[in-house]
């Protein structure tokens, strides 16, 4: 019985190094981008060309975060702000067509989670969920901090998605969500993978613990 559970043991951790595997061979390599990056904004701010150093800004983030591949776990702080960068330079492509509303429980910010799983929730919002839409965008993210863990909550008021694929996350292999879903499961257990609850024309609502 102790050989099973070692067998089964092994397997699992095996599983998870796989995915995590995965999700680093999608990474970008950025370290060798930093500085020249760091130049170009300055010289940008020089110019007075603001939007164009704050978009540098927000690469150079996104591109910090993604370099540190040794770290399974990050702050719950930490991950928002890699999210927040993503969708700060997504607005400036799209300007005035979405908006993005944060509700995060202060209390929850020091806790520690996963990496990588806002910005794929989110780019799925914006770009299979918002950009087909003809009306102005919304899309809320809320992040609180319950007796049994942290709950969060991705939803846009988008195209929504077919009813066939909301109960089959494997659907969505590809599109990020599948890989978050699946690295949840790995370290939290299967109640922490991605719920979708969504309505064709309506918007569509993640969530997960």
């Amino acid at each position: 019985h102790i050989r099973n559970l070692i067998g089964d043991i092994r397997r699992e951790e095996q599983e998870k190094n796989a995915i995590e595997i995965k999700m680093l061979q999608a990474q970008i390599n950025p370290h060798f981008l930093y500085n020249i990056l760091n130049v170009i904004r300055w010289k940008a701010a020089m110019h007075g060309e603001e939007t164009i150093s704050s978009m540098l800004l927000s690469l150079i983030r996104l591109l910090e975060f993604s370099g540190k591949k040794t770290d399974v776990f990050v702050t719950i702080e930490k991950e928002l702000e890699h999210a927040a960068s993503y969708i700060s330079l997504i607005q400036y492509q799209y300007e005035d067509d979405f908006e993005v509303v944060y509700d995060v429980d202060p209390d929850a910010l020091p806790c520690y989670t996963v990496k990588f799983i806002l910005q794929p929730l989110l780019e799925n919002a914006v770009f299979h969920g918002i950009e087909p839409l003809e009306d102005k965008g919304r899309i809320g993210l809320s992040i609180r901090r319950r007796k049994d863990g942290i709950s969060f909550t991705i939803e846009d008021n988008g195209v929504g998605m077919p009813e066939e694929v909301q109960h089959d996350v494997s659907a969505f292999r590809g599109l990020g969500l599948f890989n978050v879903s699946e690295r949840l499961k790995k370290h939290y257990g299967e109640g922490s993978a991605l719920h979708i609850e969504s309505q064709d024309g309506v918007g569509t609502r993640i969530s997960f613990t």
